[in-house]
C-alpha cells in the first residue's frame, strides 16, 4: 500500500488548504498579540502575513531573529497539533533587498 496523493493531483491543493487552515488562527493570535510583525506593502494596504498559492504557503514578517523565532515556534506548534511535517528541502527564507546585514 502507498499513502499520500501524487504530486500534481488536482485534489492535493484542496487537501493542503484544509490542513493548513489550522495554522491561520495561530498566526492571527500572534499578530493580535503583536508578537508576529507582518509586513506593509503600501500605506493603505492591509498588513500581509501569509499567502497561500495552490499547495504553497508564503509567510511574511519583519526581518529579525525575534520574528524568525516566533515563526518557528508557531510552525512547531502547528506540526505537533496536526502531525504535519515541513519539508525543509522545499523551505526557503528570502529577505527584501532593503534589509541590511550586520
Amino acid at each position: 500500500l502507498q499513502k499520500g496523493i501524487r504530486q500534481g493531483n488536482p485534489i492535493s491543493s484542496y487537501l493542503f488548504v484544509l490542513c493548513i487552515e489550522r495554522l491561520f488562527p495561530l498566526i492571527q493570535l500572534a499578530v493580535e498579540a503583536k508578537q508576529w510583525r507582518p509586513i506593509h506593502i503600501a500605506r493603505i494596504a492591509p498588513k500581509l502575513f501569509h499567502l497561500v498559492l495552490a499547495d504553497d504557503l508564503i509567510l511574511f514578517a519583519k526581518a529579525s531573529e525575534e520574528q524568525a523565532n516566533i515563526i518557528t515556534i508557531i510552525l512547531e506548534c502547528f506540526c505537533k497539533s496536526t502531525s504535519q511535517k515541513i519539508n525543509k528541502n522545499k523551505t526557503r527564507v528570502y529577505f527584501s533587498k532593503n534589509v541590511r546585514w550586520h
